[in-house]
């Protein structure tokens, strides 16, 4: 047996037998009587500290450093002296009685986690040697009231300081260029903090439920900051935003209550989804020209908020951008506009309504006509060139539409529950059908797929119950579950094989126990999950002509033992043979 394979069965025995690995290699007692756990690095050249216990915890509440510890720059261990560079990972994790820590100045690197939970620890100096701090090194040291971050530090990790209940004070140095995600959340008693002009990145939730926090000034430095980084900042009356940020990004102001203005720069092209969601003092805001998309709920329920200045550079917006605001309330019923974008019908669509799209709209916002029963007729301009999803759902009286020429995508449910729809025009310019796009459109009894179309996703016309005539094109690469299922065109196949062009859909009927399958040349797809659930089905061999094989396609067929594969195969979707027979997959060319 070779030496890797010894090994391996080692370790494997080791671990089936419960031995636990302990987490320190020498234990050396301090000059004042306290021992100290030690890990060899750098070819055991030099220490890091650690803790008793094994692996990644410590064993008992015994094991646990207490009191006031200091950590010698230099160690003496079987004649030899190695100098201590390291503060481990988890090495003072949830020691609650440690009362300080003295670290000296040999040490580079504070490691994830390595004062962790300490809740009793008052203060600490982190020396100027100190070049690296991992991951929630300090994180819940909830007695903590201020830090100093040396300035050998380049980086404010995750988590450095997140649930320190007392910290009122952080100071960054100059050396500083990224502050990461969660590295001050859950502060509430830190008031302001001053983030110098050598930053320019600040991750996402940094300063959330800083409940405290009541004015900041983002420098120009800063080209990014992440979502949520301000959520629930419940006192933050005042932001000075970067000159250099292009990005307002998801909830970055969600639950700043206090908020009571904003000067959003040139620079910002974006505004994430609910990102003054709940800023109940706003009440004015100027979204500058630069500005082209707004996302969902991004003012909403700022009810203050009268006073909007919306650029006509804006063409992508969501129904809800704006809901719940004193502007909105204000509007006249009827059709909503942001920029170029047709948003909500404000109010009750009349019966039997016809509503005409103004010329120059780009887009239907998601849920801009959903549930609206009386809506009949639309006409929509040839400038649009989105239609979102969810925008004609339940619309149960509308009858006809056509999608203007530079439509790409049907998308998810746009037409989902339009009971009444009889017709409507796919322009060549669509590429792709969207999940549940047609679902329950039972009136529709024809519909032409256009040869640019290459994916239809599941239960795409699933329920269209009169559906009798589709065309489908030969584009077709990709085919949803249930795409074409409780269809009177699915209906009508007979029993066996269905293709949907040269995607094969799945076998129809029942099969008689070990009936084999035969795909036909010139089958391209097997669609997703095609024949998952077969469990008769014990091999098949798969044309040369198939490049892709959809998720879940055999899943579950559970006596399927053998697969023959063509060389053409460039695509297996996910869990495609999970739960099958199969004990290995030899694929040609992969």
């Amino acid at each position: 047996m070779n030496t890797k394979n010894t090994t391996l069965l080692f370790l494997l025995l080791l671990s089936m037998a419960g031995i636990k690995a302990s987490a320190h290699n020498i234990e050396v007692v301090n000059a004042d009587g306290k021992t100290i756990y030690y890990n060899f690095m750098s070819d055991r050249t030099e220490l890091a500290v650690t803790h008793k216990g094994y692996e990644d915890y410590v064993e008992s509440v015994d094991d646990r450093y207490s009191g006031n510890i200091v950590i010698p720059s230099t160690v003496t261990y079987g004649g030899k002296t190695y100098p201590v560079t390291s503060i481990g990972s988890h090495a003072f994790y949830d020691c609650d009685a440690l009362a300080s820590i003295t670290i000296p100045s040999s040490v580079t690197s504070i490691d994830n986690m390595a004062f962790g939970g300490c809740d009793a620890l008052t203060s600490i100096t982190i020396p100027n040697s100190v070049t690296n701090m991992g991951e929630g090194a300090l994180y819940y040291c909830t007695a903590l009231t201020s830090v100093v971050i040396p300035g050998s530090v380049t980086r404010i990790p995750n988590l450095l300081l997140m649930g320190c209940d007392n910290l009122t004070s952080v100071t960054i140095p100059n050396s500083v260029t990224s502050i990461g995600e969660y590295a001050f959340a859950w502060c509430p008693a830190l008031t302001s903090i001053t983030i110098p002009t050598s930053v320019t990145s600040i991750g996402g939730y940094v300063f959330q439920e800083c409940t405290a926090l009541t004015d900041i000034t983002i420098p120009n430095s800063v080209t990014s900051i992440g979502g949520h980084a301000f959520y629930n900042c419940s006192q933050l009356k005042s932001v000075t935003l970067s000159s250099s940020v292009t990005s307002i990004e998801e909830s970055l102001f969600d639950g700043c209550s206090a908020l009571e203005g904003i000067t959003i720069p040139n620079s910002v092209t974006s505004i994430g989804g609910a990102a003054f969601y709940r800023c109940t003092s706003l009440t004015s805001v100027t979204i500058p020209n630069s500005v082209t998309s707004i996302g969902a709920g991004a003012f909403s329920h700022c009810e203050n908020l009268a006073n909007v200045t919306i650029p006509n550079a804006v063409t992508s917006a969501f129904y809800n951008s704006f809901e719940n605001t004193a502007w909105y309330d204000n509007l006249p019923n009827g059709l909503v506009y942001i920029g170029q974008v047709a948003c909500k019908y404000k109010g009750n669509v009349p019966f039997n309504a016809a509503i005409e799209i103004r010329e120059g709209t780009v887009q239907i916002s998601p849920h801009a006509f959903a549930g609206c029963k009386y809506l009949a007729s639309i006409k929509l301009p040839q400038s649009i060139t989105r239609i979102g999803n969810n925008a004609f759902s339940d619309c149960s009286s509308l009858t006809s539409i056509a999608i203007p020429n530079a439509v790409t995508s049907v998308e998810q449910t746009t037409f989902q529950g339009c009971s009444a729809l009889k017709d409507i025009t796919i322009p060549n310019s669509v590429t792709s059908i969207g999940n549940q796009a047609f679902q329950g459109c039972s009136s529709l009894a024809s519909i032409a797929i256009p040869n640019s179309v290459t994916s239809i996703g599941r239960q795409a016309f699933s329920g269209c119950s009169s559906l009798a005539s589709i065309t489908i094109p030969n584009s077709l690469t990709e085919v949803g579950v249930m795409a074409f299922y409780n269809t009177k065109w699915y209906e009508d196949q007979p029993d066996g094989l269905v293709y949907a062009g040269s995607v094969v859909l799945g076998y129809k009927g029942f099969r008689m126990m070990d009936e084999p399958i035969e795909l036909l040349e010139g089958t391209k797809v097997i669609a997703d999950g095609a024949f998952g659930n077969d469990v008769f089905l014990k091999s098949i061999d798969i044309p040369n002509s198939v490049v892709y094989i959809g998720a879940e396609a055999f899943r579950r067929c559970s006596k399927l033992d053998r697969v023959s594969f063509g060389g053409s195969i460039t695509t297996i979707g996910e869990y495609a043979f999970a739960e099958t027979g199969l004990t290995h997959l030899t694929i040609p060319n992969s």
